[in-house]
């Protein structure tokens, strides 16, 4: 998490006419907060590619790309960091011209994962994996999801995790015990001269408006482990009624999480088939899904989907370093089809 001390390594005027928008929209102890972020990105496909876009213009302080993954042709068809004559070339090298090109003042790097992950985790305030949709891809998840729990309070990074799919994707986010400002709207106080003067007036709907005010209230948000989370909303689904206050978004991880990377892209009777082991799997209904649901899965990733994704992700990282704004929830699933964001707070009372 970024250091609360913002009284070092301030701004400077240069920074300051550069970032000069976003400054009068989050201000600049956000503005400060986001200069000292360090932050890893695992994994550099189209949709890592939209979230280091945002990032790096935002302002961060550094982003260190780890991919173990050669350039190929689709990478150049969809990928618009890497350039064209970079077939062959590691992902993560090949990206970092182009992405350190955005912003000068960033410091752009690529890196090797090592052995020691905890040691190398602690170096950031903020991990970003990115994978493809698969059961392998889903073992990653909790596997550094599972590392970054393990860490103390006081060097655990934030963890971002974020994959896509045919018309479909998601991403999980925990950022431990966050604090954060949130808006809430309250009644105005009245000052000792308006009292004495019978100024108040009885309320009504129309005068209702002018008798509240919004004021930032510090608040903390206690968000649930990948593992435990999982394990929570098993739980919920023990009692079949609750399955339909768990969004279908999750349903679809679960099939995701079966499928074999070497059966990409997925055809819908192949996820059809998946799905048949799931609900079993979960005893739950199968009608949960539709067969629209599970076509939003199949075929090869539409490009479309990385900038919508990728926005909502990178705005909740700039919510989460600047800690402006309260959290919207730790689960986001994205519905192509649909063109919908379904965002919920799964097991649904780790909100504070």
């Amino acid at each position: 998490m970024v250091s609360d001390n913002l009284s070092n390594n301030l701004i400077t005027e240069e920074e300051a006419e550069l970032y000069d928008r976003q400054i009068r929209l989050w201000g600049i102890e956000s503005q400060n907060r986001l200069k000292q972020s360090k932050v890893l990105l695992l994994g550099m496909n189209a949709l890592a590619a939209e979230i280091a876009k945002n990032i790096v213009l935002a302002g961060i302080s550094s982003l260190t790309i780890i991919d173990g993954q050669q350039v190929t042709n689709d990478d150049l068809e969809n990928n618009f960091l890497i350039p064209r004559d970079s077939v062959g070339l590691n992902r993560a090298d090949a990206v970092i011209g182009r992405t350190q090109s955005l912003n000068p003042m960033v410091k752009v790097q690529s890196s090797e994962l090592g052995d020691d992950l905890k040691d190398k985790f602690q170096e950031y305030n903020l991990i970003i994996l990115i994978t493809e949709c698969s059961s392998v891809h889903f073992k990653q998840w909790s596997t550094i999801c599972g590392i970054v729990s393990s860490m103390d309070l006081d060097t655990r990074p934030y963890i971002i995790c974020a994959s896509v799919t045919g018309l479909f994707g998601l991403a999980f986010i925990d950022l431990g015990a966050h604090e954060c400002l949130s808006e809430d709207v309250v009644v105005k106080k009245r000052s000792v001269s308006e009292l004495s003067s019978g100024s108040i007036q009885k309320i009504n709907k129309a005068s209702e408006p002018s008798n509240t005010e919004t004021v930032l209230v510090k608040k903390t948000f206690n968000y649930c482990h990948l593992l435990d989370s999982s394990c929570l909303i098993s739980n919920m689904l023990k009692n079949r009624s609750h399955a339909k206050y768990i969004p279908k978004g999750y349903f679809l991880m679960q099939v995701l999480s079966q499928c074999s990377i070497e059966e990409a892209p997925f055809t819908l009777p192949y996820l059809q088939s998946q799905w048949q082991k799931v609900s079993k799997i979960l005893d739950v209904d199968e009608t949960i899904l539709s067969i629209e649901d599970l076509e939003c899965c199949s075929g090869a990733t539409i490009p479309a989907v990385n900038p919508v994704l990728g926005g909502v992700v990178s705005q909740e990282i700039i919510r989460a370093i600047t800690r402006k704004g309260a959290p919207h929830g730790n689960w986001y699933f994205f519905n192509g089809s649909q063109c919908s964001v379904t965002v919920d707070w799964l097991p649904p009372d780790e909100k504070s």
